[in-house]
């Protein structure tokens, strides 16, 4: 003889198992996000994309985000003022806000940190890759000049910005 469970019984039964279930899934999302963080900073758009590839549901990404930001794990302005620091001396400001955006930074955040490029580091990044090409803007060829103008605007620099570093490295080379 089978016993079986009364139907508001076996309701709430169930209920409790899917409760059950659901705070493991969400145990393991948050274990994943802490050893995804672990690694490497990321920002909230990276991370959302790597639980979901997991198959982890949206309900329980939103609150492992929630979680992960509760604890400040995750800081999109903070991941951005260091990528910034980090970068600001090999890139320019116009790749480094493609990447951030690309990466899922808002720009808003973006905007608010504006203040971290100067346009005079930016020149003076000009000329140190001038410099580390090695290329004598004074007595180069055209060709030779035309492949350094490409190289800089690979870079994300303006060829306005390129031209008048340039411009003054031929009229003052030494300097």
């Amino acid at each position: 003889m089978r016993i079986r469970l009364q139907p508001e019984r076996q309701g709430r039964e169930t209920e409790t198992a899917m409760e059950e279930e659901r705070a493991k899934i969400l145990q393991k999302a948050k274990s994943r996000a802490l050893y995804l963080l672990g690694d490497m900073p990321r920002t909230e758009k990276q991370l959302r994309e790597k639980l979901m590839k997991t198959g982890y549901p949206e309900d329980v990404i939103r609150e492992v985000i929630a979680a992960m930001k509760e604890y400040r794990y995750i800081d999109d302005r903070q991941y951005a003022e260091d990528y910034i620091a980090s970068r600001s001396r090999r890139k320019s400001r116009r790749v480094i806000c493609m990447e951030l955006q690309q990466k899922g930074i808002s720009g808003e955040i973006l905007e608010s940190l504006s203040d971290r490029f100067s346009e005079n580091s930016e020149l003076e990044l000009i000329r140190r890759l001038i410099l580390k090409k090695k290329v004598d803007v004074s007595q180069a060829e055209p060709q030779e000049l035309q492949k350094l103008y490409r190289y800089l605007a690979g870079k994300g620099f303006s060829y306005e910005d390129i031209r008048s570093v340039i411009g003054q490295m031929q009229r003052e080379p030494y300097l």
